[in-house]
Order: structure tokens, then sequence, then C-alpha cells
């Protein structure tokens, strides 16, 4: 298991069937620049489907066969800011979420860069995800978009979305869109409309900075406050 430290950098802790000379070295390891990590600062982790790990957080890392991979980017180059989100496609391609706006990644080279001046809702990228269609949906602290053929529909408070920051995106089975956000609660998007939870009509909180459905189909959201099931 890998845990991503806001100040420390990152930690592996050791599964069950660590030999035991590796865990003659301690129950986990933690990494950080002087192991070849781009920064000790670590806000978001993807494993790619090639069993690489990549690591953002003022840069961007990826651990692979043993190694860190501080990634530079060629050509168009990885503007400043945060990687707050890292995404792989269904076609294999990585998109990464900065506080400076969206990039994809292809090839070991930035292909691609989007932010507000060209379609996005705001340049602030907060979750990535994709759905059936294979459309990203983009959580930003401007909005909400979905991205597919180069042309992004935005959402904002403007047509219904209760809050602009969206921290968190959830699609479920029947392709409903659900909408983590920082203040707003929870908003669902369905047949072109939303329809809002906030702690008026029962949530705990007003934050909502992730979403998980489980096998009964039972929403559990984070938040600031704890974990609560809708």
């Amino acid at each position: 298991m890998w845990m991503g430290l806001p100040a420390l950098g990152l930690v592996r802790f050791l599964p069950a069937r660590a030999t035991e000379t590796e865990r003659s070295e301690g129950s986990y390891r933690l990494f950080g620049p002087k192991d070849g990590l781009a920064e000790s600062v670590v806000w978001s982790l993807l494993e790619d489907r090639d069993g690489g790990l990549w690591i953002g957080g003022r840069g961007l890392s990826c651990y692979r066969n043993g190694r860190f991979e501080v990634f530079r980017g060629v050509g168009r180059t990885l503007s400043e800011g945060l990687v707050f989100s890292i995404y792989e496609d269904h076609g294999g391609r990585l998109w990464i979420g900065r506080s400076s706006g969206l990039f994809r990644i292809e090839h070991g080279a930035v292909a691609a860069a989007y932010n507000k001046s060209n379609g996005l809702a705001g340049d602030d990228v907060r979750f990535i995800t994709e759905d059936h269609s294979g459309a990203l949906w983009i959580g930003t602290a401007g909005g909400m978009s979905r991205f597919q053929n180069g042309v992004f529909t935005n959402y904002t408070t403007s047509n219904g979305l209760p809050q602009n920051f969206v921290d968190a995106i959830y699609i479920d089975d029947d392709g409903t869109v659900w909408a983590g956000t920082y203040g707003g609660g929870l908003a669902r998007l369905q047949n072109g409309h939303f329809t809002c939870f906030n702690v008026s009509n029962g949530l705990a909180e007003n934050v909502v900075s992730r979403i998980l459905e489980d096998s009964r189909g039972n929403l559990w959201l984070s938040g600031n406050r704890g974990i609560q099931q809708v």
C-alpha cells in the first residue's frame, strides 16, 4: 500500500507476504527527494496499466522498476502549481490536473494543455474521471467540465450547480453524475438537471471531497467531519 503525505513524501507499507529481510527494515518505508522523488509534497497517486506509480505534488514523478523518474515534459511544459489529480483514460493517455490547468501526456511529452482561456470551467483542476462514452469530467474550483471531441461543456452555479468548487465526481452505472463540492454539498446531474443535497435536507456537512459506491449501490462521502452514507 502507498500513501502520499502533504509534507513528508511517499510511504510504502509492506504487505503481509513481505519477506523477513524486507520486514527487518521496518513495516514501512518513507521516500523523499533524496530517493529521487520530485518533491516531498504529495497530493495525488495513480497506478497506471503498466504498473507505474505516478506521484503528484509540486512536481510529477513516476516510480517504475524500483526507481523514480521525474517528469520534466518535452515540448510543452507543465506549468507551475500543485498536481491535485492524475487520471489514465481508456486509451492509456495520462491526464494531469494542476492548480494551473489540465494537461494531457502522451509518449513522455505534454501533448495538450487546457485552462479557462481555452474552454475549461476553471484553472484550478481538482478531480478527473471518465464516463461510459469516453468523455472526461473535470472538477475545478470554477465549476465542472465535460470534455469530449475537443469541446468543453461547463456546469456552474449559473445552470444549477450548488457551488463552483468541485472536489469530487462519481459517475454511476446508469450515467448519473454525482459532484461533491466544497461548501455546497452533493449535486446529482441527471437528464440535464441538478438535484442538490446539503445539510438542510440530510447531509452531515456541505463539504464532499470524495465519493465512492459500494456493492449495494450506496454512496459513501468523505468530508471535513468524517464519512457518511447516502
